[in-house]
């Protein structure tokens, strides 16, 4: 029969917290149909969360350290190609182009308006 020491209880604990972020994005996800507007900040929150925190050696385990860099490589290889996407653009109203053409069609010109205005 095998026990867990203390260490690998500790590092057993730092896993679950990981783990916990990515199910609860699982069970948010998994209701109801996400669409960009709901993804985009969460998948931001999840990106701050593992870069400011949970890669820091001095709080976590390396070998949880380890784990969390090969996940945030995972979840980049499909989060990255959003930045590109015209869509990610308009969902988040950085697209410089979509926004010209709203107040194109809104004002008759592709700038903002003068003061006063509205």
């Amino acid at each position: 029969m095998y026990a867990l020491d203390e260490h690998e209880w500790v590092v057993l604990g730092q896993l679950h917290d990981v783990l916990k972020i990515l199910k609860d994005a699982t069970l948010f996800f998994s209701h109801g149909t996400p669409n960009l507007m709901m993804v985009i900040p969460a998948m931001d929150y999840i990106d701050e969360v593992f870069m400011t925190g949970m890669l820091d050696e001095e709080q976590f385990d390396p070998s949880i350290c380890a784990a969390i860099r090969l996940t945030k490589k995972t979840l980049n290889k499909y989060y990255s190609p959003m930045d590109t996407s015209d869509l990610y653009c308009i969902a988040m109203g950085t697209s410089t182009a979509f926004n010209a053409m709203i107040l194109t069609n809104y004002f008759g010109s592709p700038s903002l308006p003068q003061a006063g205005v509205f």
